[in-house]
């Protein structure tokens, strides 16, 4: 089982952060082929296997180049070693979002990712990605120097959590129940050993609870706008009635064929994961920034 655990975080890496890794150790143990649904469960590990160089390589230019050029040093090491997955996710979520009216399809067929072939994001999503990460740039160079590096971890590690969350609840590839609280207990584990260190708990519960917030408004907007897009892709290898479970309540073959890892699926599920993990990163930060800066408000002393 130690083994089995090991591959599958092997496969989180490779997958979702696209760290190299020996393909043959991270795709398959005793022959069975792992999914990379089953490694969402260290997804917020990936993330955090991200954040530290980033905010190592932060640590290092802020030496010697002012504060914004670190920040954005370590907003780029994060790009190379993440190879922007959930940039692409979001991109492909806007896409998807964007033409909804045209083809039912269109997530699954604009998404990139996993298991495959890349598609370039149109004009509009191109836009809302540079939004994105230019508002991302401009809040972390809003924070205090010395609360970036924990606060890099805590957002990689949490909006990924919520990533999972919200996947948990689309009807694509979703993971189990297990899957899901493994990943939320190691998505929140640096943030309460943060809050235990700085011993300012509110900093971070704020800002986790303003992450979830945005990841529900996604999974609204996914569910009510692009459920005939999930829909599709869902039914790529089964019948709109293969998810009945047999008599008895146990699963049949066709409940299997439900669950079947299909490029379509995991296109699909790396576009709602992208698009829950940049805004739900967004926010985290937005929310640790406006926390800071009530909190300096308040410590600031009145004059007279």
């Amino acid at each position: 089982m130690l083994t089995l655990q090991l591959r599958l975080l092997l496969v989180a890496l490779r997958v979702y952060a696209r760290i190299p890794l020996p393909a043959r150790m991270a795709d398959r143990v005793g022959g069975e082929s792992l999914s990379p649904t089953r490694a969402l469960r260290y997804l917020p590990l990936a993330g955090v296997a991200v954040a530290v160089p980033a905010a190592i390589v932060y640590a290092c230019f802020a030496l010697w180049l002012p504060h914004a050029v670190a920040v954005l040093g370590a907003m780029l090491a994060a790009l190379l070693l993440g190879g922007a997955v959930h940039e692409r996710g979001l991109g492909a979520w806007l896409d998807a979002a964007e033409f909804r009216s045209a083809s039912a399809g269109a997530m699954a067929s604009a998404s990139a990712g996993g298991g495959g072939g890349a598609a370039s994001p149109g004009l509009p999503a191109v836009i809302a990605i540079a939004l994105t990460l230019l508002a991302r740039l401009e809040t972390l160079s809003s924070i205090d120097p010395s609360w970036i590096a924990l606060v890099l971890v805590c957002a990689a590690a949490w909006s990924r959590g919520c990533a999972v969350l919200v996947a948990s609840a689309i009807g694509t590839m979703k993971p189990t129940a297990g899957d899901t609280v493994i990943a939320l207990a190691l998505a929140a584990a640096p943030l309460v050993a943060s809050a235990v260190w700085t011993q300012d708990p509110a900093i971070f519960v704020t800002a986790a609870a303003l992450a979830l917030v945005c990841a529900a408004l996604v999974r609204r907007q996914t569910r009510k706008h692009l459920g005939a897009s999930v829909a599709a892709a869902a039914g790529a290898t089964c019948a709109p009635d293969s998810r009945t479970p047999s008599p008895g309540n146990e699963p049949g073959p066709q409940d299997a064929l439900a669950e079947a890892d299909t490029p379509a699926r995991r296109r699909t599920m790396n576009a709602v994961l992208g698009a829950v993990q940049v805004i739900a990163e967004l926010a985290f930060l937005i929310g640790v920034l406006a926390t800071l800066s009530v909190a300096e408000d308040v410590a600031e002393p009145e004059f007279s």
